[in-house]
């Protein structure tokens, strides 16, 4: 398969049946193929087109339809050209997996991007220090899911690696789930979720893992800063390449004091500014208040999905309502209830509104304004 098998007859335009045709042919593959839905995003982008809704009939039945775009030469990019050259390559290696033994437990890694999941099932053969893959998977973000920040994304991948992908292996059967997200080893243990976390964890209760995090490489604060998909080596990587009693020592090395602090530096952004103003306004050494990978990265990643913890950023502005209000002066004045009725009754827009909710209908045409 080369790139002008892929192309129209004039041998420069892009054909998206082709493509689409090709992509089938490697998902087919993709548990042989780590990252497969990552590394072709390029090509998957050819294939989609604007969803129309379509009416049937008197308008009751309605069914979206995706149609595909015209593609022309500009379409085919240096990063579709690499994306194809990838999945050929994967193709060709040979990938030897193991046959999974239940009576020995499951070794699961999942990591996660702005542009994709992945994860990987391996067990440790006997005789061997080095854990052996299983299967592989992997999958594209939805528009909504892509504007997830970096800790849900990881949660994220998790469920989906073993709520759906790997879940016929791994219901009724131990195994340990390692992740490169340090805040991630305390999310099922975290007093304050969310409905849509809350709706996660109820799922992953039904499993039986331990969840373990090895510290990433020493270039985790220029992987934050590239954001590439899967940049540098990842968990799933270093549990092929390693030994693996390595990697539980490391992770026994963890201390809690740690998960809290990245905790506190991902939420609290203020405390991130206030230290490193201090840092430069100190006459110490940089070296003795220097910060650590883990906190420059929860920073780097606070600033970078500043509008989506917008709702973080607020609940840790609250404990600051006392110092700005006057002395001697409730910061938030309560109104009794019985109060907050007459002044709703007595205005005149609200009044109206309050008129129809209370006898359940709508105003007719004639006594709208």
């Amino acid at each position: 398969m080369t790139k002008a098998d892929l192309m129209c007859p004039d041998g420069l335009t892009p054909d998206s049946k082709k493509i689409q045709s090709f992509l089938g042919l490697v998902m087919w593959y993709q548990r042989f193929i780590p990252n497969c839905s990552t590394v072709a995003k390029p090509l998957f982008q050819l294939t989609s087109g604007p969803n129309i809704i379509k009416k049937h009939g008197n308008g009751c039945k309605r069914r979206r339809e995706n149609l595909h775009r015209k593609l022309t030469t500009e379409d085919w990019t240096p990063d579709c050209e690499k994306a194809l050259q990838n999945l050929r390559d994967a193709l060709l290696v040979k990938v030897v997996l193991v046959h999974h033994d239940f009576s020995k437990p499951f070794i699961l890694s999942t990591d996660a991007s702005t542009d994709g999941l992945g994860a990987g099932l391996s067990q440790v053969v006997p005789g061997e220090d080095k854990a052996r893959p299983i299967a592989f998977a992997s999958n594209t973000l939805t528009k909504a899911q892509s504007h997830y920040p970096a800790h849900r994304l990881e949660f994220l991948a998790l469920k989906w690696a073993v709520c759906e992908k790997f879940s016929h292996w791994l219901k009724g059967h131990a195994f340990t789930a390692w992740t490169d997200n340090n805040p991630l080893t305390h999310v099922l243990t975290k007093p304050k979720l969310d409905a849509c976390e809350q709706r996660w964890v109820a799922k992953l209760a039904a499993y039986d893992f331990d969840l373990k995090y090895v510290p990433g490489p020493k270039n985790t604060v220029a992987d934050s800063l590239s954001r590439e998909p899967f940049a540098g080596c990842t968990i799933g990587e270093r549990l092929l390449n390693e030994p693996y009693n390595k990697l539980l020592c490391e992770s026994e090395m963890l201390s809690s004091s740690e998960v809290q602090d990245v905790f506190r530096w991902s939420n609290v952004h203020q405390g991130a500014q206030k230290a490193c103003m201090d840092v430069i306004s100190s006459p110490a050494p940089l070296s003795v208040c220097s910060l650590s990978s883990d906190e420059v990265a929860a920073v780097l990643g606070s600033h970078t999905a500043w509008d989506v913890a917008a709702r973080v950023r607020a609940t840790a502005l609250t404990k600051y309502i006392q110092s700005t209000a006057n002395t001697g002066q409730d910061a938030l004045p309560s109104i009794p209830k019985h109060e907050l009725v007459d002044k709703q009754r007595a205005d005149t827009e609200l009044s109206r509104v309050i008129f129809y909710v209370e006898r359940r209908r709508r105003p007719t045409r004639r006594e709208r304004p």
